[in-house]
């Protein structure tokens, strides 16, 4: 859109201030605007040319309108505040006849028709100083401008590109559906909670964020000081790697293989612990299993006197019972070779 100026009024006077006062104003390159103390008009009186190359505007354009006239708020922006937001500073200076400092405050300003019109989107950081005349009463108001949309713009660079990590992030944690990722602050409170834990472990991340990660210890591990020596362990080293029962929410338990890490931020301090779980309950089962085979087939070879052997060829050794030892003359964990066994 287009950007139409409105009709000036008369040229109010410069304020009666010393001519050296002016000559540094006008030559400053800092920006400044010069506003009558005319609320709510607050007529531009003054700019000099750092001002003007920050707005793009012309001098003969400004001097004589009111300041709200001359930068109206973008109406294309529904949530534009710029005008209320400076109006309400300027009132302050008059009140307090103090300077009067801003925050940052997105103030777009009309874009020359040379240049397509309408409105460019500027970030800037105000400060309204009074100019008080001999008699103590305000005889204008400063207006000084930092443009700071370069910084704002690399902040909200910065702030995209850490959303799309962090997003990159979660999908990649939630990918590890296998895996239960949990991350928790220094006092091991949960602060992340992936698919794969919810999974694994039955709770929601809404209601898990924030509680402490010790609830997934079993409570003879959580009376035994199991989940603070873990989170030494992985201080001290690094990660601290281990094999326990964990309990879910319905109570049940499996038995996990875990690795627990520091997680550190870019000046290499420790800010929380990041766990990493896989369900193992089903593979300890069948070594348990294979273990009490075992031993129920050693149980019942000594119970039968039964003369057996295993042999290694590798090794050249054989592997017998008790009972072959004993036939054989050789001692029980005796692993005799072939050679020793022809020599009987």
């Amino acid at each position: 859109m287009s950007f139409s100026r409105p009709l000036k009024k008369s040229q109010p006077q410069w304020p009666g201030s010393p001519t050296g006062f002016q000559a540094v104003f006008e030559a400053s390159p800092n920006p400044y605007l010069l506003v009558a103390p005319d609320d709510p008009v607050f007529t531009i009186v003054g700019v000099n040319g750092a001002y003007l190359s920050a707005t793009k505007t012309d001098r003969e354009e400004l001097i004589g309108l009111g300041i709200f006239e001359a930068f109206p708020d973008n109406p294309e922006d529904p949530q534009a505040d710029g005008v209320r937001n400076l109006h309400s500073s300027l009132r302050r200076v008059l009140e307090t006849k103090a300077p009067d400092s801003m925050a940052i405050q997105k103030y777009d300003i009309p874009r020359p028709a040379a240049e397509g019109g309408g409105f460019e989107q500027r970030y800037w950081k105000p400060l309204n100083t009074p100019v008080f005349a001999t008699d103590g009463a305000i005889e204008a108001i400063i207006h000084h401008v930092t443009d700071v949309t370069s910084e704002i713009g690399e902040q909200q660079s910065y702030r995209e590109t850490l959303r799309r990590a962090e997003e990159q992030f979660r999908l990649i944690v939630d990918s590890a559906t296998d895996f239960a990722i949990i991350a928790s602050d220094l006092e091991g409170r949960v602060t992340t909670w992936n698919t794969g834990a919810k999974r694994l472990l039955g709770y929601e991340e809404a209601e898990i964020l924030g509680e402490d990660a010790a609830v997934i210890f079993t409570p003879e591990d959580r009376a035994a000081g199991r989940v603070e020596k873990e989170m030494r362990g992985a201080l001290e080293n690094g990660r601290a790697e281990n094999e326990r029962w964990h309990v879910r929410k319905d109570g049940s338990r499996f038995w996990a293989s875990g690795l627990m890490m520091t997680l550190k931020d870019h000046a290499g301090e420790v800010r929380g612990f990041l766990k990493i779980m896989r369900d193992r309950t089903l593979q300890r089962q069948t070594e348990q299993a294979l273990q009490d085979s075992e031993r129920s087939l050693r149980l019942a070879i000594d119970a039968g006197r039964m003369a057996i052997w295993n042999l290694d060829m590798a090794a050249d050794e054989i592997v017998g019972s008790p009972e072959l030892s004993r036939v054989l003359g050789f001692p029980v964990d005796a692993r005799p070779t072939t050679e020793e066994i022809r020599s009987r």
